[in-house]
């Protein structure tokens, strides 16, 4: 039986949820930038998005964490240049593993996908992840996962926003089945919106 937990707020995670969260989000999510400066930044990515009024839910079955989504009606408080200075050290390992072109561009990717959504002005729900884990997918977890955030924007009366790889043609048909649509694109990303 799955059971879903939504956390709004930072004191009400238990440190052990944040490292199988962080643990669940290496593993699942294992190329992006965030994946690849490490457990403790990631760790910290969580913490400051509930401290900055920001959502968990977390999927568990038999106690243990299957899958995660994670949203914010405040996004721009946590793209800022001091989380991405977070750990400064951690770059090093993504430039080694993407190389200076490949980070630069994923970079400036993130950098317009936040140009992009400024016209929201925060009235939305951004989904930062959502992620299950690999022995788990096509259960009806995300489904599960993201009827947390849909409840959610139905109640505040607000859109939900989401960012997703143009090459990630799952997470495209799975938002899509959802009855989101495109509203805008970068070079790397697809943005798309209910």
């Amino acid at each position: 039986m799955i059971e879903v937990q939504v956390i709004h707020l930072y004191g009400a995670m238990k440190l052990a949820d944040f490292a199988a969260i962080a643990d669940l989000h290496r593993k699942e999510l294992s190329g992006t930038l965030t994946s690849l400066r490490g457990n403790k930044l990631v760790t910290g990515m969580y913490k400051r998005l509930l401290k900055h009024d920001g959502s968990i839910a977390m999927a568990k079955e038999n106690g243990m964490l299957v899958g995660v989504l994670s949203y914010t009606p405040n996004y721009r408080k946590l793209a800022t240049l001091s989380s991405v200075m977070f750990h400064p050290h951690t770059w090093l390992r993504i430039i080694l593993t993407k190389g200076p072109t490949n980070t630069i561009k994923e970079l400036m990717d993130a950098r317009s996908v936040l140009q992009l959504i400024k016209v929201f002005d925060n009235q939305m729900l951004y989904i930062t992840t959502l992620f299950v884990a690999s022995g788990r997918r096509k259960s009806g977890i995300a489904q599960l996962l993201y009827d947390v955030v849909k409840l959610d924007a139905e109640k505040l009366q607000l859109p939900i926003v989401v960012d997703t790889r143009l090459d990630n043609e799952i997470a495209h048909r799975f938002y899509e089945h959802l009855g989101m649509h495109d509203f805008r694109q970068t070079s790397l990303s697809r943005i798309l919106c209910s």
